[in-house]
C-alpha cells in the first residue's frame, strides 16, 4: 500500500461542519453519549485548521457511534453522513495522489456514480480508474474493459480492446476478469457466444476462490449452460457460497429453495435466506419477501406487510416492486388509494424496463387516473403492451371502435377483439358478441352474438365487461333476439348484471316492471396474453375461433395457475472503511 505523502492537510470540513463537530463533542459529554477519547476525536476534527489524513478513520468510526444515538433525528443524521462523506473524499484524494490503486479505484467509482456527495464526473473517473488499472488493480481493469465495451466515460465503443484488456488481466491471474469474460461468452456480448468457454472461465474463477465465479458456475449447473444440467451440484455450490455471507448467493439459494432446484420446494426456507440477504440491502430479496406476503406463499397473506417490503425494495431501485406498488395504490390494497401515486410508480417501473407496466400506464391515460386523460398516449402504451397482455388488445379495440387515439374503424376494432378472444380473454368474447349484436365491423347476427355472449357471461373471472355481456344476453332472452324467448332467464341475467353494476341492465328491469334492491358494485380484473389466428373473413374467423374455444373448454377443465443493487454507496463506504483501517496511524 502506498504511503500518504502529506499526512497533514487543511481541514476538508466547512465552517458549519466544524462547528457541528465541536457542538457534538460538548453534547456527548453533557449527555454521556460517547467515551472521552471519541469526544476528543470530535473536538479535534472541529477545532484544528489541519487534520491528519491517517486519523480520519477514527473520526468516521466516532461519527458512526454518534449516529447510533442521533439516528432518530433525521436532520442530524443527514449532517453526520455528510461529514463522513467529506472525510472519505479527503482520504481517497490524498491516498489516490499517493499512488494507492485501491483508493484510486474507490475514488473513480464514487466519481462515476456520484457517490459520497460528489458530483458525477466521468472525465475524472476515467483518469483515476486508468491509474488504478495501469497498476494492475484487477477490478479497475475489469471496469475499464466494461467502459470500452459500452463506450462509457467518453471512450469509443471498442469490443476488441475490451476483450484484450480482460485477456491481459487473465494472463496475470485475475479471477474477476475470468468471471467477466465468462459472462460475455455466456451472453455472446463482445465475443461469439460460447457456453462451454463461459463454463471453463467460471470454473477457473471459482477455483481461484472468486465468489462471483462460483455464483455463475452454480447457475450454469442450474440451467445446463455449457455443462449437463445438475440441480444438485448447483444447490451444493450456491449453498456453500451463501454460508460465507455472499449476498447474491443468499438471494439465489432462496430462489432454489422456492423453486425446488436441487432440493425440495420449501417457501419458508426460501424466506429465511431472503431475509438474510435483505439484512444486507438486497433489493431483489426484499421484493420477493413482499411478493410472498402479497400472495400468501410461505407466510400468511398480508397486504400491508407486502406494501412495506415493496416500498423498501423500490427505494433500493427494484423496478418489479414499483409495478406492485402502482397496482396496490391503484386499488388501495394495503395502502391508501391514490391514482397519482399509482401512475408515478407505473412510470418508474416502465423506466426500469418492466414491460408489464405499459398496460397500466395505458389504463391511467385511458381513464384519466393520476394523469390527464389522453387517448393518444393510452393507445401508444396499449400498443407497447399488446404482445404480453391481451387486455391491451381489448383496449386497442375499444379505441378503434370509438375513434379514441386513432381513426375510428369498426373493422380494426373487430380484428383486435378476435386477437383478444384468441388469448382466451372473456373481454374479447364479449366484444365479439357485442359486434355481432350491433353489426359493428361485421354483419349483424343475433345467433352468433348469443354464442359469444354466453361464453363471456359464463366466465369465472369477475370484470366489468362480463356484466355487460350478461346485460346484452339478458335482453336477447327477454326479447327473443337470436334465441327462443325466455323471460325468466332474461330477467335473471339482467338482475345478475345489475348487481355487478351494469346500470343499463337495471334500467331495462325497471322498464319491464322489475326492481332490484342491491346496489351496483363493479369489479375490475386485469390479466392476459396474446396469440393470434388467421382466417379468411370476420365471420369465418369468429366461427373458427368459437369452435376452438369450445373445444378447449371440452378438453380440459383444469384450473389455471400463475407463476408467481446492493446500494453502491453502502458497499463503497464499507470498502473505504476497510482501506482506511489498514492505513490507520497507530494509537
Amino acid at each position: 500500500m502506498a504511503e500518504i505523502t502529506s499526512n497533514k492537510v487543511p481541514s476538508p470540513f466547512s465552517k458549519s461542519q466544524r462547528n457541528l463537530l465541536l457542538s457534538w463533542s460538548k453534547r456527548s459529554k453533557e449527555e454521556n453519549l460517547l467515551p472521552p477519547f471519541e469526544r476528543k476525536v470530535l473536538y479535534e476534527g472541529g477545532h484544528y485548521n489541519y487534520i491528519f489524513v491517517s486519523r480520519l478513520h477514527r473520526l468516521t468510526k466516532t461519527l458512526d457511534m454518534l449516529l447510533e444515538h442521533k439516528g432518530d433525528d433525521a436532520n442530524e443524521a443527514e449532517q453526520i453522513i455528510d461529514i463522513k462523506n467529506v472525510g472519505y473524499c479527503c482520504y481517497l484524494d490524498a491516498q489516490s495522489n499517493a499512488g494507492d490503486p485501491e483508493a484510486q479505484y474507490c475514488l473513480a467509482d464514487a466519481l462515476y456514480y456520484g457517490l459520497l456527495g460528489l458530483e458525477e464526473d466521468e472525465k475524472k473517473a476515467l483518469y483515476w480508474m486508468t491509474e488504478a488499472a495501469e497498476q494492475g488493480h484487477q477490478e479497475a481493469m475489469c471496469e475499464i474493459a466494461r467502459w470500452h465495451s459500452c463506450g462509457f466515460c467518453g471512450l469509443e465503443e471498442d469490443h476488441p480492446r475490451a476483450v484484450e484488456i480482460l485477456e491481459t488481466a487473465i494472463e496475470h491471474g485475475s479471477a474477476p476478469a475470468k468471471a467477466m469474460l465468462g459472462g460475455w461468452y455466456n451472453l455472446g456480448f463482445a465475443v461469439e457466444q460460447d457456453h462451454e468457454r463461459a463454463f471453463e472461465l467460471f470454473s477457473q474463477a471459482s477455483s481461484d476462490g472468486f465468489e462471483d465465479g462460483t455464483f455463475r458456475l452454480s447457475l450454469c449447473y442450474s440451467y445446463g449452460m455449457g455443462v449437463d444440467r445438475d440441480p444438485d451440484k448447483a444447490f451444493e455450490l450456491m449453498g456453500a457460497l451463501a454460508e460465507t455471507g455472499y449476498v447474491p448467493g443468499m438471494r439465489v439459494l432462496g430462489k432454489y429453495h422456492f423453486d425446488g432446484v436441487g432440493t425440495d420446494e420449501d417457501h419458508q426456507e426460501a424466506l429465511i435466506w431472503w431475509h438474510k440477504a435483505a439484512e444486507n440491502y438486497d433489493d431483489f430479496s426484499i421484493y420477493r419477501i413482499g411478493e410472498c406476503h402479497y400472495l400468501g406463499m410461505g407466510v400468511e397473506e398480508d397486504d400491508e406487510q407486502a406494501f412495506a417490503y415493496f416500498k423498501r425494495a423500490s427505494e433500493l431501485g427494484n423496478s418489479e416492486a414499483d409495478l406492485y406498488l402502482g397496482q396496490m395504490h391503484y386499488v388501495g390494497c394495503g395502502c391508501e388509494e391514490s391514482s397519482e401515486k399509482a401512475f408515478s410508480y407505473f412510470s418508474k417501473a416502465a423506466e426500469g424496463g418492466i414491460e408489464a407496466s405499459n398496460y397500466y400506464l395505458g389504463l391511467c391515460y385511458y381513464w384519466g387516473n393520476g394523469v390527464e386523460r389522453d387517448y393518444f398516449e393510452a393507445y401508444e402504451y396499449f400498443e407497447l403492451a399488446k404482445e404480453i397482455n391481451s387486455d391491451a388488445l381489448f383496449y386497442l379495440g375499444e379505441c378503434a371502435r370509438n375513434g379514441m387515439g386513432c381513426k375510428r374503424s369498426f373493422e380494426n376494432a373487430f380484428e383486435f377483439y378476435i386477437q383478444t378472444a384468441d388469448a382466451d380473454n372473456p373481454r374479447g368474447q364479449m366484444a365479439i358478441g357485442r359486434a355481432f349484436y350491433l353489426g359493428e365491423g361485421v354483419e349483424a347476427n343475433d345467433v352468433e352474438a348469443i354464442k359469444w355472449l354466453e361464453l363471456a357471461a359464463d366466465a369465472e373471472a369477475s370484470y366489468v365487461e362480463a356484466s355487460y355481456a350478461q346485460y346484452l344476453l339478458g335482453e336477447c332472452y327477454l326479447k327473443g333476439f337470436g334465441v327462443v324467448e325466455n323471460k325468466a332467464k332474461g330477467i335473471a341475467l339482467l338482475r345478475k348484471a345489475a348487481k355487478a353494476g351494469e346500470t343499463k341492465a337495471l334500467q331495462m328491469l325497471h322498464e319491464f316492471g322489475y326492481d332490484l334492491e342491491d346496489s351496483p358494485n363493479p369489479v375490475i380484473s386485469e390479466e392476459g396474453k396474446n396469440v393470434v389466428g388467421i382466417h379468411l373473413d370476420p365471420l369465418s374467423r369468429a366461427k373458427a375461433l368459437y369452435s376452438k374455444t369450445i373445444e378447449k373448454l371440452r378438453e380440459s377443465d383444469q384450473e389455471k395457475s400463475s407463476d408467481n443493487v446492493v446500494q453502491l454507496s453502502i458497499k463503497g463506504s464499507e470498502r473505504i472503511e476497510a482501506l482506511m483501517a489498514s492505513n490507520q496511524e497507530g494509537d
